[in-house]
């Protein structure tokens, strides 16, 4: 049996790269190994099935990558907040339900954004395995735990230099605490920043945009009180893997982050599940 789904690009900068996603938007009746087996078959970073139980106003989404299911990533709900506002007959829809919780969520012609909550932040404990694999001699501070769902290892790099010599034994950083994901960013401006990201352990060697890392790193700055004044920073991804892709943190006083991003919608295609 096979269901079609939605083929977009999110987090696309001036319209080109972009981090594909796709979107099942009938997952009823489809179990959770199907769910796996379908995002291994596409092979993208991740794919969404989304389920709207009967009189729910808010439907609810099951998030897969090539290897497992994972409670909460950015790039796909956001590019699902923006194909419900423009593709899908339900453009009332405020809100998505991950594993995490329900999180509000919006979009306009071009561009989707979500509302997450902040995410718990903590000292990292000993990262020299994860440094070490990664190839990077130095950093910049302290590394951190963050993240919604699953704790990411975020390490600040010196420079972009460093940043983008980065040549990671795959293999190695598996066998570390962190194979689930390790984000080495540094500033290139007051509200400006370079990033890239490493998840071996979720099937995704690197991912070249990575929503929730973005709202880790919004949660490490408002901690650390080291938010660009304006309270929004801007992030490139990509370049690396030949897809450049730009995503926005915004984050007010009271901590309250919101991440956004343009999207395109590619095509349709079908899966089997």
């Amino acid at each position: 049996m096979s269901r079609h789904w939605y083929d977009l690009r999110v987090f696309t900068r001036d319209g080109d790269g972009g981090n594909p996603l796709a979107v099942v938007p009938d997952a009823v009746e489809v179990g959770v190994e199907a769910m796996q087996k379908g995002a291994a078959e596409i092979g993208y970073s991740e794919t969404v099935y989304l389920d709207w139980p009967e009189g729910a106003e808010v439907p609810r989404v099951r998030l897969f990558t090539p290897a497992a299911e994972i409670a909460f990533a950015g790039h796909p709900l956001v590019g699902t907040a923006w194909l419900l506002r423009n593709v899908s007959p339900m453009k009332a829809v405020e809100a998505l339900e991950p594993p995490v919780g329900v999180i509000p969520c919006g979009a306009d012609d071009d561009t989707g954004w979500i509302d997450p909550p902040p995410a718990p932040v903590a000292p990292s404990g000993d990262p020299s395995l994860a440094l070490d694999a990664l190839g990077l001699p130095t950093v910049s501070g302290a590394c951190w735990n963050a993240g919604l769902g699953q704790q990411y290892l975020m390490v600040e790099a010196c420079d972009v230099g460093d940043l983008a010599a980065l040549a990671p034994d795959y293999d190695r950083l598996r066998e570390t605490p962190f194979a689930g994901g390790v984000c080495v960013w540094c500033f290139t401006g007051d509200d400006t920043a370079r990033m890239r990201f490493f998840a071996p352990g979720s099937g995704v060697n690197e991912d070249p945009a990575t929503g929730s890392a973005a709202v880790a790193l919004a949660s490490v700055l408002a901690w650390g009180d080291r938010f660009p004044e304006e309270r929004r920073l801007m992030i490139d991804q990509g370049d690396e893997l030949g897809r450049p892709c730009r995503l926005e943190i915004t984050s007010t006083e009271d901590g309250n982050v919101r991440l956004s991003g343009a999207v395109t919608l590619e095509g349709t295609r079908e899966v089997s599940v």
